[in-house]
């Protein structure tokens, strides 16, 4: 029997659903911690309105989320599993192959995506329809790659983007406390442009080459509505990327220009440069 068909026959692993309920569970656990020491330790917190507390609080399990679905997801990505030589070994195609990490890093999204956008759709005061959509596209991926069982490579790369994550929510939160005019907002916002353009504009061209080389095993082994979420999701992620990017981009040429200014009134216009220069993408509707 062919390895790949093989391979597909496997059921889903139990621990996936049970991450993704335990991370689900998590996501709330992560909110009240942030409440609870917000209150305590940072006197800007209590300044702000019931909607930026909102978003404030959901800004930690994202933080969280990011840093380790990122770190794992590289891991898997770096260690061979899903390279030629693994192929070769067994017979299965990249396309088609998963690990017990790459369950892993599915399980902990699905359960993370699944409680931030119940938070988006039931908290009024952070709706946005952008974080919807985005979200969305992601669990489309997962249970996608859950149905399938394959696709996998493909839906670490995505998750491996979420690397932007912690420093766009470090942005958001120095503006808030207002610390907008300070040199941590300005490394943050140059870091966070960096990483953005190599992780989520630049690392797009190996995917798409990588895509276009096993698009015949992704015919042969996936079904027509996963070839096409295969190609689709990716595609509508660049653009938004790209067109964030862009963004940020101007925002940073414009920085660079002006934060030179000196002279009566320099700090208040420097202040003000850095935050139109990092204006977050995918900001929420308290913003």
């Amino acid at each position: 029997m062919d390895p790949a068909l093989a391979h597909l026959q496997t059921p889903v692993p139990a621990s996936v659903w049970q991450t993704a309920a335990a991370c689900f569970v998590g996501y709330a656990v992560l909110y009240r911690t942030s409440a609870e020491l917000s209150k305590r330790f940072i006197p800007a917190y209590k300044r702000l309105t019931h909607g930026k507390q909102v978003d404030w609080n959901t800004r930690l399990p994202s933080t969280v989320h990011a840093v380790l679905v990122s770190a794992l997801c590289l891991h898997e990505l770096l260690t061979g599993a899903f390279g030629e030589a693994a192929s070769v070994a067994d017979g299965v195609p990249a396309v088609v192959r998963t690990t017990p990490g790459s369950w892993l890093a599915v399980g902990l999204s699905l359960g993370y995506f699944a409680a931030d956008a119940f938070m988006v759709i039931s908290q009024e005061a952070i709706w946005s329809a952008m974080i919807l959509v985005h979200h969305c596209m992601a669990l489309v991926s997962l249970a996608t790659a859950i149905d399938i069982r394959s696709a996998h490579a493909y839906v670490l790369f995505g998750l491996f983007t979420e690397i932007t994550t912690p420093f766009v929510n470090l942005r958001w939160r120095l503006h808030e406390a207002g610390a907008a005019g300070g040199r941590a907002y300005l490394v943050n916002g140059l870091a966070m442009t960096a990483v953005w353009g190599a992780c989520r504009v630049a690392a797009f061209g190996p995917l798409f080459a990588h895509v276009r080389a096993h698009f015949g095993e992704a015919v042969r082994y996936l079904p027509p509505y996963a070839v096409g979420v295969m190609l689709g999701v990716p595609a509508l992620l660049f653009v938004l990327n790209l067109l964030w990017f862009a963004k940020m981009l101007q925002g940073a040429a414009k920085l660079v220009r002006r934060c030179g200014a000196r002279g009566r009134g320099g700090k208040a216009r420097d202040a003000t440069v850095l935050v139109e220069a990092y204006a977050a993408p995918g900001g929420r509707k308290s913003e």
